[in-house]
């Protein structure tokens, strides 16, 4: 097997950045500098083809061409089916949920999700606390996203560029994008780069099928020694009803109150465009997972690691460099570097919005816009130069706590901003109860004591512990919310519940 050598990453790195930062200053020349709006939100303007595949691989991210590859390596073609499913859930959500948030969001001039809490549950406090658990999220996902690329710079030059390189060339590219460029440079980048992912993806299964004989002899080799991975549940029985479940629960209820994702909706020009952005993004979607999942199982046929160990989430670098012209691969990390970026400056741009919004000017509404933009550009700074810190001892901790922050979503924030749309007697009473019970049944059953764990592995209700964080955070807010006093009505008026 052959790497790439570290003059050709780094030559190819800076093409790709001066590319990609070229738009990121056009963006800023082109914005008006000065309006909160405009910086965080494009001023409204969003189209449906653009904000489908800045949503799309904003969520999926290094996850694409890394993880994502290695979990249908180990658990067969169950995981794009799967990923396929979740989406066309998701879009279901969007429907039902989506156009009431759009239009509050337009009526009352929302940027963040604590601008709607705020506004709907009258408590700064719910405010601080929901922006407090999507920073947990957030801080760890960033500094999972640089841990990626440093990986991938390694192993496509066989150790010949460190590690913390990769995470420099991240930072660099990201002070670029969200700081200067602000949310228009992000999402004009995010769909150039989207469409390239997604012509590398599908040029690379075609031509590794061809390089292998063909569909029929590649895949007629694995359903000849190991049939399993091309059939439902898959191996270790993963994709299981219970599994599915729980999965659908975690992610596909999760997305609708990801703050990138609410921020997408709430910059759509108007409602037509939420329904068409909602059917984009499941194409965008499984046109993306789909060629992935099959290198994966591909993958089968060329390396035998043991399941669930690092080398399987680097099955689809190996693969390329194994049977492809290593010109191609550099494609490729080019395309795990967009995959990287698409994600990591849609996050950073949207937690410099929460702690400047949130955290700053729902307390001091004094401060001037141009001042407020001024302080998100130097906080995006900052953020990123964190994010790098954090990213340096790389290892299981990072993973360990983006995973379990990835629940905190779910268990802490779906059901009372879910159940504060629709139902009136939903107050910060019980919003503020339902998002700590969420988080501490999750994190109790995840990582407390064995008998804590118990419970989540009775059958027939075993699944994953943030289901029950969801069922515990739903239940404590109804009932907190019906015990305690009621919302104004001039509140429940100004948000269509009277």
């Amino acid at each position: 097997m052959q790497f790439i050598e570290p003059w050709a990453v780094i030559a190819a790195m800076a093409i790709y950045g001066v590319i990609i930062g070229s738009i990121g200053v056009y963006a800023y020349k082109v914005s008006e500098r000065r309006s909160l709006e405009d910086f965080f939100l494009m001023g409204r303007l969003l189209g449906p083809v653009v904000g489908a595949f800045t949503m799309v691989y904003t969520l999926l991210s290094g996850f694409t061409f890394f993880g994502m590859a290695g979990l249908a390596y180990i658990t067969g073609l169950g995981e794009p089916v799967m990923f396929s499913a979740l989406v066309i859930m998701f879009a279901i959500l969007l429907f039902v949920f989506g156009p009431k948030l759009w239009y509050l969001s337009k009526l009352y001039r929302y940027i963040t999700p604590g601008d709607y809490l705020d506004d709907r549950l009258q408590s700064k406090f719910t405010r601080v606390l929901a922006t407090i658990i999507f920073l947990i999220y957030m801080v760890f996902a960033l500094a999972a996203q640089m841990e990626a690329v440093g990986a991938a710079f390694t192993a496509m030059t066989g150790g010949a560029l460190p590690y913390w390189s990769g995470c420099v060339a991240l930072a660099i590219l990201l002070i670029i994008l969200a700081a200067i460029g602000g949310f228009r440079g992000v999402v004009w980048t995010d769909f150039i780069q989207g469409v390239f992912i997604l012509g590398m993806l599908w040029v690379a299964l075609f031509w590794l099928l061809v390089s292998m004989g063909g569909p029929a002899k590649a895949f007629g080799a694995i359903a000849a020694t190991e049939p399993i991975y091309l059939q439902l549940p898959g191996p270790f029985n993963f994709y299981s009803p219970t599994a599915w479940f729980s999965l659908t629960c975690m992610y596909t209820i999760y997305m609708w109150v990801h703050p990138s994702m609410m921020q997408r909706i709430f910059a759509l020009r108007n409602p037509r465009s939420l329904r068409l952005f909602a059917a984009l993004i499941c194409v965008v979607t499984i046109a993306t997972v789909l060629p992935v999942g099959l290198i994966g199982v591909l993958g089968r046929l060329h390396f035998r690691f043991a399941p669930f160990s690092p080398q399987c989430d680097e099955v689809f670098p190996l693969l390329v460099l194994k049977l492809l012209p290593p010109w191609f691969a550099l494609l490729i990390i080019c395309g795990a570097m967009a995959a990287i970026v698409t994600t990591a400056d849609s996050f950073i741009l949207t937690t410099s919005s929460l702690l400047i919004k949130d955290c700053w000017l729902a307390f001091r509404p004094q401060i001037s816009e141009a001042k407020a933009v001024l302080a998100s550009r130097l906080l995006i700074v900052l953020l990123t130069i964190i994010a790098y810190l954090i990213s340096l001892p790389r290892g299981l901790i990072i993973a360990a706590m983006k995973g379990l922050a990835d629940t905190f979503l779910t268990a802490g924030l779906v059901a009372p901003i879910g159940l504060a749309l629709y139902l009136k007697r939903i107050n910060k009473v019980g919003a503020i109860a339902g998002m700590l019970a969420g988080v501490i049944v999750n994190t109790a059953l995840t990582i407390g004591p064995a008998e804590f764990n118990v419970f989540a592995q009775l059958p027939p209700l075993q699944t994953y512990p943030v289901v029950y964080g969801l069922i515990a955070s739903a239940v404590v807010t109804l009932i907190l919310s019906y015990l305690t006093k009621p919302v104004p009505r001039e509140t429940l008026k100004r948000h269509l519940l009277e």
